[in-house]
């Protein structure tokens, strides 16, 4: 409803002292405040800005460093996770002196959450793994997407585009104008991607909290080497909410930026898996062709408004085939504004 209507707060959040200050530059970098980091602002421009590039930032001293997508990066994909795994924890433990974020799991395992198993996020993941058909690219599912193992390899690779399930604990995104670090801390625990086992491990009385439970949480993310990665795809409920403060989002946002990561897609909402696969497949194959990577994104996202047919390519096992997407069903706030790129500069 927020963005069917928004000539309100479109009048708000681009007054004409803005729109004329913005003047015939052709290039917008914003880094968002207090309530503008819940709402995707860039899909709201008014109609004399209709034709800029609008770039979101965590901050403008990201301008300082930019890091453009290199040439024929290879990708972690993964999707498809088994949540109800039994075998996560490698005969020696944590590796590489790892630990666990028991907030998170006594969160989780004090409200007895389990996670149902998404088909759409094996079809995304395979579709991206077929389209970008790039060789040193790796797709990991099912029982595979250990919080371990993902941990070791995520290091390894520039691009990563993980689907899943994404959690924030709060009932209602909390906002704060200080910095009020047990609150920040308990928000990056309480915000959370969903990995193999996750259901195994919480809802077992005699699980080893020191042990990797499935549950990676941003407190944990922010531990992480993420130097290495310029692409960070969040495919998941929920993954660019956390607590707000005067310093910016504490959440999986912030557990990325600590760990290196350059730019990052996360979603603002619940998402639908169909509209989805369809945005962040075509994302994908852009980018693997060359195109940088915030045109390739609102290029992708053109494409839920299409009323037209689309071929989308599978892989099952060792078979690819495809299918035919009606993706003029998708061309709706709910699903076009879901997602946002943040901190993709292009050159």
């Amino acid at each position: 409803q927020l963005y069917n209507d928004t000539t309100e707060l479109q009048a708000k959040v681009w007054p004409a002292a803005l729109i004329s200050a913005i003047g015939k530059d052709k290039k917008v970098y914003f880094s968002p405040a207090g309530y503008q980091n819940r709402i995707a602002i860039e899909y709201m421009l008014p109609i004399q800005l209709g034709d800029i590039d609008i770039y979101r930032l965590t901050s403008t001293r990201t301008l300082l460093s930019a890091r453009p997508l290199t040439d024929n990066q290879r990708a972690l994909i993964c999707g498809g996770i088994t949540y109800e795994a039994t075998t996560t924890i490698p005969p020696r433990g944590n590796q590489g002196g790892a630990s666990n974020d028991l907030r998170t799991f006594d969160y989780a395992a004090g409200k007895h959450m389990k996670f149902t198993y998404l088909p759409g996020s094996l079809a995304e993941a395979d579709s991206i793994m077929a389209r970008r058909n790039m060789k040193g690219d790796l797709l990991i599912t099912g029982s595979d997407v250990t919080e371990q193992h993902f941990c070791e390899l995520a290091s390894q690779y520039p691009i990563i585009n993980i689907s899943t399930h994404g959690f924030f604990g709060a009932a209602t995104t909390p906002l704060g104008t200080d910095l009020k670090p047990c609150l920040t801390d308990e928000s990056m625990s309480e915000n959370f991607l969903v990995l193999a086992g996750a259901n195994t491990n919480i809802n077992n009385e005699d699980f080893d909290k020191q042990q990797r439970d499935g549950l990676l949480s941003a407190l944990e993310m922010s531990a992480l080497d993420l130097s290495q990665v310029e692409l960070f795809v969040a495919s998941a409920c929920q993954s660019g909410s956390g607590h707000i403060t005067a310093d910016g989002v504490y959440g999986i946002q912030r557990g990325l930026k600590n760990a290196g990561v350059g730019a990052m897609v996360v979603s603002l909402f619940n998402v639908s898996d169909k509209a989805t696969s369809i945005m962040l497949s075509n994302f994908q194959t852009l980018v693997a062709h060359g195109m940088p990577l915030h045109k390739a994104f609102f290029a992708a996202r053109e494409t839920l408004k299409t009323p037209t047919q689309q071929t989308k390519t599978y892989l099952d096992d060792t078979v690819m085939s495809s299918m035919v997407q009606r993706n003029g069903d998708f061309d709706l706030p709910q699903y076009t504004n879901a997602f946002i790129i943040i901190d993709a500069i292009d050159n």
